[in-house]
């Protein structure tokens, strides 16, 4: 369905999926001790100010708790009704509930809402009020609903308004099994052989995400009406292109785009707007041919691959959810979070399990242990193992968040520059010749 972000609109059922899935916290503090998402993942920020600074978890709860009650009357004469106060994250609260078996209420088809179990609340933080951000996490999760073999939240119902007795937007999702990867590192002791066996299963998650592609990089979106036709799009996963200050059909009728073609047209188009729309900024265009120029060695160097591959966007330990099973193993229960999930080149799909390290493979033997490694390198594609050990890779991805951003701006120039100035470091090791000069 289409997603309107109108404040008066109040609630908004979701379409259900087949996908039997439930949600988690998205709360956010460290990572498993093996690293941390590198800086360009927007989602790693952890902003200063907290909704309901005030009020305590107690208070919280009991505001869900007359959300929930307004939703579904009779509830709270329930004693399976249990609302408990979960945790907070980079940019919602979140609350979860129980419903009692078998139904808790009916819409006015008379179908259930809400099964028996337990589901959660994502309540937007005051400080980080976007509705559009809230409007994209529910149109990602309806869009990849039953497209993955990854257990992921439903969304059931949302609302992007401030009418409701949370007062702050809202979604309401079953409930994912399970504890964050982040929790087990710092509740529990891991073996060795547990961590292994981790690592081997978020390898699997990101080659089975890669396997997934689309004709050219974007965003996803609910439904096929609001993006391209989905003949065209072989996983069925509708999707837009992305957000940007101009024109975007130049984009969606290249010809067979691949990373190389869509990079080079993505900067005629920014020097075109910057020159047209913001003479001001006139003076980036030297910085763009040199953007131009990395582009052109990342590809002499086949860095930049030939497709474009579905990518979760921050599949940090916090994201991901499992169930401890003996000693050696621990089962990856679901994935929550993809609030940046998009279709990019396989240099921003490819990444270090874990986000255990993020240069190449020296990086690597200093941050993990070896039977970890080994592991990993034991069940990586050669596809996988090529990028994730490449130094030039890290320099890729931030290219490809200039190029995504653009340079308009103190913040976004400097930036730009700190790119450059990788570059710059690393062609002072011998590994490639310039091609920038």
């Amino acid at each position: 369905m289409a997603l309107k972000a109108d404040s008066s609109a109040g609630p908004h059922t979701s379409q259900p999926s087949k996908d039997d899935s439930s949600l988690s916290s998205d709360s956010s503090s460290g990572g498993i001790g093996i690293g941390s998402t590198e800086q360009e993942d927007q989602s790693s920020a952890v902003p200063t100010g907290i909704i309901y600074d005030y009020l305590s978890p107690e208070v919280l709860c009991g505001r869900a708790e007359q959300l929930l009650v307004d939703l579904l009357p009779g509830i709270e004469s329930s004693e399976d009704f249990q609302v408990e106060y979960i945790g907070m994250g980079s940019y919602h609260k979140v609350v979860g509930f129980k419903v009692p078996m078998p139904k808790a209420a009916t819409d006015d088809t008379d179908k259930p809402l809400f099964e028996g179990g337990e589901y959660v609340i994502r309540i937007e933080r005051e400080d980080r009020t976007n509705q559009v951000n809230m409007e994209r996490d529910v149109a990602i999760l309806n869009g990849l609903a039953g497209k993955i073999d990854i257990p992921i939240p439903r969304v059931l119902m949302f609302d992007l308004g401030k009418t409701n007795p949370l007062n702050a937007a809202y979604t309401i999702a079953t409930r994912l099994p399970g504890i964050t990867l982040e929790t087990f590192a710092e509740d529990e002791w891991l073996t060795t052989e547990q961590y292994c066996c981790i690592v081997e299963n978020v390898t699997s998650i990101v080659e089975r995400l890669a396997s997934i592609t689309a004709p050219y990089p974007g965003l996803i979106t609910s439904s096929h009406s609001d993006g391209i036709d989905q003949s065209i799009c072989p996983s069925g996963i509708p999707m837009v292109m992305f957000d940007l200050p101009f024109d975007t059909l130049p984009l969606t009728t290249l010809a067979n785009p691949t990373p190389l073609t869509f990079m080079l047209a993505l900067v005629d188009l920014w020097t075109t707007y910057e020159a047209a729309d913001l003479p001001s900024e006139d003076g980036n265009f030297a910085s763009w041919m040199k953007i131009k120029a990395i582009i052109h060695a990342l590809s002499h160097h086949d860095i930049l691959g030939s497709t474009f591959h579905l990518v979760h966007g921050d599949l940090a330990p916090r994201n991901i959810l499992g169930h401890v099973v003996d000693d050696s193993t621990i089962n990856i229960t679901g994935v929550v979070d993809w609030d940046f999930a998009s279709f990019a080149p396989p240099f921003c799909t490819y990444r270090a399990p874990l986000c255990m390290w993020t240069g190449g493979e020296d990086d690597a033997n200093e941050w993990c242990e070896p039977e970890v490694l080994d592991a990993f390198k034991a069940v990586a594609s050669p596809v996988y193992l090529k990028y994730v050990f490449s130094e030039e890779v890290a320099i890729a991805r931030k290219v490809w968040a200039v190029l995504r951003e653009g340079m308009v701006g103190e913040y976004r120039r400097t930036f730009a520059k700190m790119v450059f100035q990788d570059w710059d470091e690393f062609l002072l090791k011998g590994r490639v010749v310039d091609a920038t000069s």
